[in-house]
């Protein structure tokens, strides 16, 4: 917004305050523009350049690039052009780049002081013409904070010269990066020292000498309603950004903000549920455990809602009393099967933590294997192998499914589940009782392999507690209700796979555990 009273526009350009057209109209001489009649243009004094765009926070402006000759037939010195804007302009490190067009030149900017290198970029030939190679020439970036610089133009390897004319020219120059018009150049035809008219360059403008705090405190402040001031970051004068820029800028940080409060919310949940579930519990046994021992492994939040695209409804393998199974593609890009609890108990969570270290540890060939866990959500998630070819009683009792099992194949599967339980109940190091064998526990392969399941209902029984009359009460304890021992134990399972009869109050032996197989 131009300042109350002075021109708005001058031809198709604004001309928001602090630059101004006339007497009063503008903050001082370096941002005062000329509305040229004559030439038809927008023309900035100080910069001594036509304007083609103002903002509030960067000029673009009709630069000038100068071309250069050599002669192979002569040693010549390298060509050299200052560039300084002044303290009020800078380029724009990210709205230009250096521009090399030649046969097999070298452009390269300096600091006129420290004769420092800043940036380059070369222009090649082929060897049979002077046809640039490339489109059309060589580029680079440049640096931030430049208010001056000297750019020199030099031939890249004199040895190729030969390839070339008696003379040979090139051009180089700072330009806006959308710059496109190359065809404006013949350098061919160019002689030496030619200035090269209208290169469109972007600079950046600060207003002064002072800081945004000593500036607020006067009148001659150039940052009004329309705009906030900033403070430059190469230390000259301040800047103002429109309020759209700046409500923008706000907008970011507090969506920034508002990301970072939530992921620190959202870890302390996971957290809290980790300390919940036994994590901590876990990894001390973790780490307590013997070097040879297969270690559970520790899944995150993030990897199994990842794997399963959120626990989606489409990737629903099944669903039990006690959790929902569902399919997932690690990061790896293996399958599993993820398996979501229903419900936990708190007061079972040393039991749970229990189970999990010695079933990661089963390796039976009819055993599902448990990879691993994830604590960090409201209920735990066990992660198993995936088996790819259903429950045994879809094969068994689905439409269109039972033909496809053999008798002999049927007699492979009992014997491959009766294998299974015998080394849960023998050959672990606890011994493992399932309690809810069934046919929608028993995976099938691709083979038709079985593949004991499940084992939500599983319990792992002491050494020492092997006796009848002792694993009859065990079994009352860990059930926490009044029945016989049997009944006690098998009210958790499918009552349909249960014991029914044959067994007097308190006698419990193992074997009885297998009578749920024996119904298959």
């Amino acid at each position: 917004m131009a300042k109350p009273g002075c021109p708005e526009k001058c031809r198709n350009v604004s001309i928001p305050y602090p630059f101004g057209i006339g007497p009063g109209c503008n903050l001082d001489t370096p941002v005062e523009v000329k509305c040229k009649r004559s030439s038809n243009s927008t023309f900035n004094p100080s910069l001594r350049r036509d304007v083609l765009e103002i903002t509030l926070d960067y000029v673009r402006v009709k630069s000038v690039a100068y071309s250069h000759c050599f002669n192979k037939l002569r040693k010549e010195p390298k060509f050299m052009v200052t560039y300084d804007w002044g303290k009020q302009f800078r380029h724009s490190e990210t709205k230009n780049k250096l521009i090399a067009i030649g046969c097999n030149i070298f452009a390269y900017m300096t600091d006129p002081k420290t004769v420092m290198y800043f940036s380059g970029c070369a222009s090649l030939c082929n060897r049979t013409s002077n046809i640039v190679s490339g489109p059309p020439s060589g580029q680079a970036t440049i640096p931030k904070d430049l208010t001056s610089f000297d750019l020199y133009i030099d031939r890249l390897n004199p040895m190729t010269w030969g390839i070339s004319p008696n003379s040979s020219c090139g051009i180089a120059f700072l330009a806006d990066k959308n710059f496109n018009r190359f065809d404006i150049f013949t350098v061919s035809n160019y002689y030496n020292g030619q200035a090269v008219h209208g290169v469109p360059v972007v600079l950046d403008w600060a207003v002064g000498n002072t800081s945004c705090h000593q500036a607020a405190t006067t009148e001659s402040c150039a940052c009004k309603q329309n705009s906030n001031c900033i403070e430059t970051s190469h230390g000259l004068g301040y800047q103002c950004v429109g309020i759209v820029a700046g409500i923008l800028i706000l907008i970011a940080i507090g969506f920034w903000l508002y990301h970072l409060l939530n992921k620190r919310k959202r870890d302390q949940l996971k957290h809290k549920f980790f300390k919940r579930n036994g994590g901590l519990l876990l990894q001390q046994q973790i780490s307590s455990t013997e070097g040879n021992v297969e270690k559970t492994k520790l899944y995150s939040k993030e990897d199994l809602e990842k794997a399963t695209d959120n626990f989606n409804a489409s990737r629903v393998l099944g669903k039990g009393v006690l959790g929902t199974a569902y399919k997932g593609m690690l990061s790896d890009g293996s399958i599993v099967a993820v398996k979501k609890s229903n419900i936990v108990d708190e007061n079972q969570v040393a039991q749970f933590i229990n189970k999990v270290i010695i079933l990661s540890q089963i390796n039976h060939r009819n055993i599902v294997k448990l990879l691993g866990c994830c604590l960090q959500t409201k209920v735990p998630l066990l992660v198993y192998e995936y088996v790819s070819n259903g429950t045994l009683s879809h094969h068994l009792h689905d439409k269109g499914s039972t033909s496809k099992i053999s008798w002999n194949k049927r007699l492979q599967i009992v014997g491959e589940i009766t294998e299974a339980l015998a080394y849960l109940h023998s050959y672990t190091s606890t011994a493992i009782f399932h309690r809810d064998i069934k046919s929608t526990n028993i995976l099938l392969d691709e083979n038709y392999r079985a593949m004991v399941s499940d084992f939500g209902l599983s319990r792992s029984i002491p050494a020492e507690i092997m006796s009848a009359s002792d694993l009859g009460l065990w079994c009352n304890r860990d059930v926490r209700i009044k029945a016989t021992a049997m009944g006690s134990c098998a009210e958790a399972r499918t009552k349909a796979y249960a014991i029914t009869d044959g067994l007097l109050e308190g006698q419990l032996f193992w074997k009885v555990f297998v009578y749920g197989c024996a119904l298959l």
